[in-house]
């Protein structure tokens, strides 16, 4: 069974390189202890032709830290506050000191985030 509030997990199936147009990704549906729920393995899609008419509104849902054993995250442990507008990014940094700001622009790859991940450390 699903709960009402569960996460996705996604996977690039064939890890051999990078997300691709035809990539086959692995998805697992959790709970909020990380308990898989659903999982889709080899699962892929194709881009339409044509792009369909659709209206879509940003929405910020905010969500209660959780860890596998309950407990939120220690505010003084390493963070990275990534989206979400200057306001939302502020309440975040006021409530995790330590936590570190990414700005990343559209587009950005997936190498070039893996590369900034590396070199944060």
């Amino acid at each position: 069974p699903c709960p009402s509030s569960a996460r996705a997990v996604v996977r690039v199936a064939d890890a051999t390189g990078p997300a691709t147009a035809l990539s086959r990704l692995d998805v697992d549906i959790t709970d909020v202890h990380g308990r898989v729920c659903v999982r889709m393995t080899g699962y892929t899609s194709r881009r339409l032709q044509q792009p369909v008419p659709s209206l879509f509104a940003p929405v910020w849902e905010s969500v209660a830290a959780y860890t596998t054993d309950g407990h939120a995250p220690d505010p003084a442990g390493h963070m990275l506050v990534v989206g979400g507008t200057a306001e939302q990014r502020a309440v975040l940094l006021g409530r995790h000191p330590g936590a570190t700001p990414w700005d990343l622009a559209p587009g950005t790859t997936t190498e070039e985030i893996a590369a900034r991940l590396r070199s944060a450390g």
